[in-house]
């Protein structure tokens, strides 16, 4: 049995984002995301991280000049759908992906192909976020592998605004989702954590 459909994340990105419409690339999400795993939570995680890092999956690529100007990844700034960065990152994904250097010959290809843009998110939460999320595999240990969160989180209120996405996937796909006590203090100050599209 699938553990996401099309209408369970759309449900989700309803829950998430005011005035979602829907986007094209929900079958594709969905197929990847059926394929990398039948865990519920491990899902709702994902998508947590994936709904943030790319505005509900209307972003593709970081368009910030202050990124590109002088920026330490270069021509490798954020990109897909986790917003992969690094020279570091783009090789290994390529090889795996494709078995070749594609994505470092031209980097633009994971901004400018949805299905590359999901296949990079997939390749690096296996390769990247599950190994070092290991043992425990919890929404923190994900959060701290993507982000590296190192300062208190009330310094850092986007990992509660992931976490709050992280709630309303579980509630669609109907797992009890982690307690994260020492976010709570973060929440009331939240007004809200949904993003306009």
């Amino acid at each position: 049995m699938d553990v996401i459909t099309s209408e369970k994340l759309q449900k989700i990105l309803r829950k998430c984002v005011k005035n979602y419409t829907a986007t094209a690339a929900i079958a594709e999400i969905v197929k990847q995301i059926n394929m990398m795993t039948a865990d519920r939570n491990e899902a709702a995680m994902f998508l947590a991280h994936l709904i943030h890092e790319s505005r509900a999956f209307d972003l593709m690529e970081i368009y910030s000049a202050r990124f590109y100007t002088g920026h330490k990844h270069g021509d490798f700034q954020g990109r897909g759908y986790i917003m992969l960065t690094s020279e570091f990152n783009y090789g290994p994904a390529s090889k795996d992906i494709f078995g070749d250097n594609r994505l470092v010959s031209n980097p633009e290809l994971v901004a400018a192909d949805l299905v590359i843009g999901m296949s990079v998110a997939v390749w690096f939460w296996e390769k990247i976020v599950r190994p070092k999320a290991a043992p425990f595999n919890t929404f923190y240990a994900t959060t701290r592998t993507i982000k590296n969160v190192i300062k208190p989180f009330q310094e850092r209120p986007y990992a509660g605004i992931r976490y709050q996405y992280y709630l309303k996937a579980a509630e669609v796909l109907r797992i009890q989702p982690e307690s994260w006590p020492a976010l709570l203090v973060i929440f009331e100050s939240i007004e809200s954590v949904e993003v306009t599209q």
